[in-house]
């Protein structure tokens, strides 16, 4: 691990996602640091998901892979910037007044500091904890396997990772959902080792994202309380510091196998949802949060074959919510559109595997 992988680690997990979620979020009336790292992040795992997928079953290259990726991603990009400059410059100022920009200096109460100092110390402490002390188990001859074959042979799951040799088939439970790959391009960007990718390097970015996450969903729980907030994202701190009260739960995925898919989808993806169910529930939703929501869909197609069924699951029970209880069935429509990349992938999963 070289300290040119750590600068292009920084600008690729921590300056790009906050860069690109600027643009995709233009208009939004939760724009800030946070909400633009989270849709940056979603926006690079769906992006991915979309052009990895076709390339995976004609045995494209993992170069390839990742050059269409980052040319996707840049015209991407390059549409909505032009988007936001031809029409959303309205948009974006008044999204800036109704989140409370008044330029007012308001008074910072001692006890909101303290408590979010803690918080943000037990974030520090787990997330350096996890990159420190990296944590290996069994299920490293897959995931962990599977990315280091892909990064050293140049391939999309075309060798077995158990046995190295070439396989004639594909593993039905991971070719929908190619999160290894995803760690495997990454490590090609930073010229860096897939296994030190995955064990050092994605802790250090998805167990902050986590936290940023409960953050988003305090405000929207505790509104104007910012005290509540940082009291409430402290208390999930130490929740998570003392998850090893069992094996399967949420946290203790996060902090030890954030290498895995699963551990992101039920630490990052899936209480990202509930934060936009929140903000639509509100009626503070926007045209680009709708964006984001589909990219978050799709984040959750590329992590895990969990998130294919678990997304649509968890926006269904949301849209049946919304129309029984506010009769609003166009916004139902609405919410079961952005888990239309879910509903693909299912159905292609049970016909074709």
């Amino acid at each position: 691990m070289s300290t040119a992988s750590i600068l292009i680690f920084l600008l690729l997990m921590g300056v790009f996602p906050v860069f690109s979620g600027k643009i995709i979020t233009a208009g939004s009336t939760d724009r800030g640091i946070l909400y633009d790292y989270l849709a940056g992040l979603f926006f690079m795992m769906a992006v991915f998901q979309a052009v990895t997928l076709p390339c995976i079953f004609p045995d494209r290259s993992l170069n390839f892979d990742l050059a269409v990726w980052m040319a996707a991603m840049a015209a991407v990009l390059l549409i909505l910037a032009v988007r936001n400059h031809s029409g959303n410059r309205k948009a974006s100022c008044a999204a800036d007044q109704v989140s409370g920009k008044s330029g007012k200096k308001e008074r910072i109460d001692p006890l909101f500091l303290t408590v979010a100092g803690l918080a943000l110390a037990f974030i520090l402490f787990q997330t350096y904890m996890a990159v420190r002390y990296a944590h290996y188990d069994e299920d490293d001859a897959y995931y962990v396997g599977m990315a280091t074959t892909a990064w050293s042979t140049n391939s999309l799951m075309r060798f077995n990772p158990y046995t190295g040799e070439r396989m004639i088939g594909y593993y039905s439970r991971y070719v929908l959902s190619p999160f290894s790959l995803f760690v495997a391009a990454e490590a090609k960007l930073m010229n860096c080792h897939a296994a030190i990718v995955a064990h050092t390097f994605y802790p250090a970015c998805y167990i902050p994202a986590s936290y940023m996450v409960y953050t988003l969903i305090a405000k929207k729980l505790l509104p104007g309380k910012r005290t509540g907030q940082a009291k409430l994202v402290l208390l999930i701190a130490l929740m998570g510091i003392f998850s090893l009260w069992s094996r399967r739960n949420q946290m203790f995925f996060l902090l030890s196998k954030t290498w895995q898919g699963k551990a992101v989808l039920a630490g990052v993806l899936l209480p990202a949802a509930f934060f936009l169910m929140l903000k639509h529930w509100e009626g503070s939703f926007r045209r680009r949060d709708w964006l984001v929501w589909v990219f978050l869909t799709a984040s959750m197609t590329l992590v895990s074959s969990m998130g294919i069924m678990l997304g649509v699951i968890m926006e269904g029970i949301y849209a049946i919510v919304l129309a029984a209880r506010r009769r609003d069935v166009r916004g139902a429509l609405k919410v079961m559109m952005t888990a239309l990349p879910n509903m693909i992938l299912g159905v292609f999963y049970v016909l074709a595997f």
